[in-house]
């Protein structure tokens, strides 16, 4: 007979991890519940955007599952997560370095490449329409847009972030892409 719920959380990490390493979903459940709020303190402390700690977390988290038949953990498991979660924020962070450089690059090409100062006006109320735009695309596609197109990031690795299927993502993309030419139709020349 199987352990009730209840009985789990009596469990220490170690028996946890024992019985995780067997694929007991119980007992994968029984850590997470244990220690995702202090993972995602963890995360939120040094990204300070709630998604993307949720997005740290539950990629730690899924990741101890995907690796469960291997995992060792040679210490302490909340020290295991400390460090696991801290190579996934260093991972976010460079992600977010990445896109926010390639935006002011991106400026920068922009101010020095307008001839007029009027088409630099009217290049910055089409990139604010867009920007407006883009918020107001439902979220599912707003997001797999943004980590694409802003973030750098492969359907793939978006697919995993979301935790949707590729297509998924494909499709929220298209549909993002089929949002925007629709809304700026008469910008032909950009598109």
């Amino acid at each position: 007979m199987k352990p009730n719920r209840e009985t789990y959380d009596t469990y220490s990490d170690n028996d946890l991890l024992l019985l995780l390493r067997n694929s007991d979903e119980q007992a994968f459940a029984a850590l997470y519940d244990r220690y995702w709020d202090k993972v995602f303190y963890m995360a939120m402390q040094r990204l300070k955007i709630a998604s993307c700690a949720e997005d740290a977390v539950q990629d730690v988290f899924a990741d101890i599952w995907k690796r469960r038949g291997e995992l060792e953990v040679k210490n302490s498991f909340p020290a295991y997560l400390a460090v696991a979660v801290k190579y996934r924020i260093i991972n976010i962070q460079a992600k977010m370095n990445h896109a926010t450089r390639y935006g002011q690059e991106i400026i920068r090409n922009i101010d020095v490449s307008c001839s007029s100062q009027e088409e630099w006006l009217d290049f910055k109320e089409l990139q604010q329409r867009l920007e407006t735009h883009i918020a107001s695309l439902p979220e599912k596609a707003r997001i797999a847009f943004q980590l694409n197109h802003k973030g750098g990031l492969r359907h793939k690795e978006i697919a995993r972030v979301m935790q949707v299927s590729e297509k998924a993502v494909e499709r929220s993309i298209a549909r993002a892409i089929q949002s925007l030419m629709n809304s700026f139709r008469h910008f032909t020349s950009f598109f």
